[in-house]
């Protein structure tokens, strides 16, 4: 196929999703692609898309990250989409890049004319290690390994190509699980908690929905910092976290307010009534799927089945709160075989893979 006439242009956001212009439009038909893309990816499944109004409203609200959106548009429509983020907090962590595609425009040089745009923005940005993740669909023939010798996907595949053409090596894989509730759920997941409270003697557990309390925002902001150094990452370069409670409640107001999220959380306390391990369930409006999100137990506190209290003890949260919700998707990373433990336990089996990919350099 011969190479096609396009232009690269970052993304303008609208004032209102719906209104006439032609940032609007553009806008709107950024998200069906981004929408497309991802149920394609998921075998048709629509869980991770996101409306106009979600999309617009996370653009506006992100206060952690500087966020470049990408357009591939030929002929007045947009056939291909870019990201870059990089964190405005951690100046020297990893950038996040990713391009993709419409499917009747693909080999077509539209991915490449995107990552050298997607290039070109990292090194304005003075980030050069970058990092990716990709959804892997099941397919044929020979795998490639994660760098942690921990899941494969396949090999002989576009996007697995592209990227390593691109010069991405395959870090580290995650585990995409998911749990159907049913009328079983409430007492499985009350004999899980009840037996891990067994293990847990001298520690508590409380629960909430929406916004953290004032009081717990600093303690909690230093749990979700250890995310960034507690959980396996395999080889991919992690800059430590700094989170305070500014950082959090404007996480939390960006989810809530912007993204029109609900958010569900159980957290569990030594006996000095110190936070030492949290789960947090995220909920987008309209929908029948809930994410299982971040899960952490403190290092000096592992041992006492506390990922299986919070986890069992948010999801009797789920049932009682949100009994519209029929399934709960999470990831883990495969050598997390701990954490993996804990969801089967839960009922959670594997529906997909997604390979973590890192590029340490820019190209020039």
């Amino acid at each position: 196929m011969s190479t096609l006439q396009i232009t690269i242009a970052e993304r303008e956001l609208p004032e209102n999703v719906d209104d006439t212009s032609e940032s609007a439009r553009l806008f709107r038909e950024y998200v069906d692609l981004r929408n497309a893309i991802s149920s394609e990816q998921t075998g048709g499944a629509d869980d991770f898309s996101a409306t106009y109004r979600e999309s617009l409203g996370q653009a506006k609200g992100q206060t952690s990250e500087r966020q470049h959106r990408l357009l591939a548009i030929h002929e007045g429509h947009v056939i291909g989409i870019g990201a870059v983020d990089v964190s405005l907090h951690e100046l020297q962590a990893p950038a996040y890049a990713d391009v993709g595609v419409h499917e009747g425009f693909r080999s077509r040089g539209v991915a490449a004319a995107l990552l050298a745009e997607v290039d070109r923005l990292l090194r304005e940005e003075g980030r050069s290690a970058t990092q990716t993740w990709v959804v892997h669909p099941p397919a044929p023939g020979p795998t490639r390994t994660a760098a942690t010798g921990w899941g494969v996907v396949p090999a002989d595949t576009p996007s697995v190509r592209f990227l390593e053409r691109a010069g991405f090596a395959l870090e580290q894989v995650e585990r995409m699980s998911s749990l159907r509730l049913g009328a079983e759920s409430p007492a499985m997941f009350e004999r899980m908690r009840d037996t891990a409270a067994e293990k847990a003697d001298g520690y508590s557990v409380r629960t909430w929905s929406g916004r953290t309390p004032d009081d717990e925002l600093e303690s909690l902001a230093q749990l979700h910092a250890r995310m960034s150094t507690d959980v396996p990452a395999g080889a991919l370069e992690v800059e430590p976290e700094q989170w305070d409670a500014k950082r959090l409640a404007d996480y939390e107001q960006n989810a809530l307010e912007h993204m029109q999220r609900q958010l569900l959380h159980a957290v569990a306390y030594d006996a000095h009534g110190a936070p030492v391990a949290f789960t947090l369930l995220s909920l987008g409006a309209g929908r029948e799927v809930a994410f299982q999100e971040d899960t952490l137990v403190h290092a000096d506190h592992r041992g006492h089945r506390l990922g299986a209290l919070v986890k069992a003890a948010n999801l009797l949260q789920l049932l009682e709160k949100h009994p519209e919700r029929t399934r709960v998707t999470t990831w883990n990373a495969e050598e997390n075989r701990h954490m993996l433990d804990v969801n089967e336990q839960l009922g959670f089996e594997a529906i997909g893979f997604e390979g973590a990919w890192q590029r340490r350099e820019a190209a020039a």
